[in-house]
């Protein structure tokens, strides 16, 4: 899969408590250790999506990525913004905002285009 075992020994070489699944991974915080906070796996563009959880309205966040990898250091940048494995869910959302609008998504629009065009020519 799209370059999960690198991301998966990727955040849990930062201590972030990962959880794989049969379509990817989620990871738990240390506030919320009984629910998970993020839901990541692969779209049917074999993009990877994340779902992340908060306390606002509406109540997740959905970020995008080319590959398990990308997400991954997603993930490492917001958690690393935000103060480390024990960061709070609110910090966290913010940390994955501002580093999500830096984010070039040329290559990532590329495949969903690709994959539009397989269905138009279907």
């Amino acid at each position: 899969m799209r370059r999960f075992t690198e991301a998966m020994d990727l955040l849990q070489t930062h201590n972030i408590r990962t959880e794989k699944t049969d379509y990817g991974f989620r990871i738990r915080l240390t506030d919320t250790p009984e629910r998970h906070w993020a839901d990541c796996g692969m779209d049917n563009d074999s993009s990877i999506s994340m779902s992340v959880s908060v306390n606002e309205v509406p109540p997740t966040l959905w970020f995008f990525r080319v590959d398990f990898l990308e997400m991954a250091h997603l993930l490492v940048s917001a958690f690393a913004k935000a103060g480390g494995a024990s960061a709070n869910r609110a910090d966290l959302a913010d940390a994955l905002r501002k580093h999500n609008a830096e984010y070039d998504d040329t290559e990532l629009n590329r495949m969903t285009d690709v994959f539009l065009a397989g269905i138009e020519d279907d």
